[in-house]
């Protein structure tokens, strides 16, 4: 097992996450979710966060907030009330083989530094394949929602937080990420 090949990430991550969306999306189908993402906090097993409208709105209820502080919000992953959704279903594979893999690069930060890599890749491989699969919607719907894979804590210094976003997005929703973000 210590020879997992990035593709056998793939097939187990790809599992997990598409199952904890459908479960999501078919639980909560009557919300309009705009942001569904893949994050690895703190070098720690990847999970999936997602946000729509009424989740953001009943967020900001019920931490007694105003409508203003909307946009600090609106693309919080840890935020969301939908942070974690389906782990402890779905994610007990991907946990086990990630604490394997990195077990193997405790004494090697180059070793490390290359898994970490490896399961960033994997993660954006992921939500690329399931939203080529239609998870995320299709046409002028796919439109409205933006898609990432990330980490925690952002890099968002770094050009390649916002290729991300670019690659696996439509210029429309990609753009209004975008401009909320700068």
């Amino acid at each position: 097992m210590k020879n997992k090949s990035k593709n056998e990430i793939i097939e187990v991550l790809y599992d997990a996450v598409e199952k904890s969306f459908l479960s999501l999306f078919t639980e909560h189908g009557d919300e309009h979710f705009y942001y569904c993402t893949i994050v690895m906090v703190e070098a720690g097993t990847p999970c999936i966060s997602a946000q729509s409208y009424e989740s953001l709105d009943k967020y900001i209820k019920e931490n007694g907030m105003s409508d203003e502080d909307k946009a600090d919000y609106k693309w919080s992953w840890a935020d969301s009330l939908y942070c974690g959704y389906g782990y402890d279903e779905y994610f007990n594979k991907v946990e086990e083989l990630f604490e394997e893999r990195f077990a193997d690069t405790e004494s090697d930060d180059c070793q490390y530094e290359n898994e970490y890599k490896t399961w960033l890749e994997a993660m954006e491989t992921v939500m690329k394949m399931l939203d080529q699969k239609g998870i995320f919607c299709k046409g002028k719907k796919r439109d409205e929602i933006f898609i990432f894979s990330e980490e925690s804590p952002p890099d968002d210094e770094s050009e390649e937080f916002y290729k991300c976003g670019e690659r696996l997005n439509p210029p429309t929703a990609y753009k209004k990420w975008l401009a909320d973000w700068s």
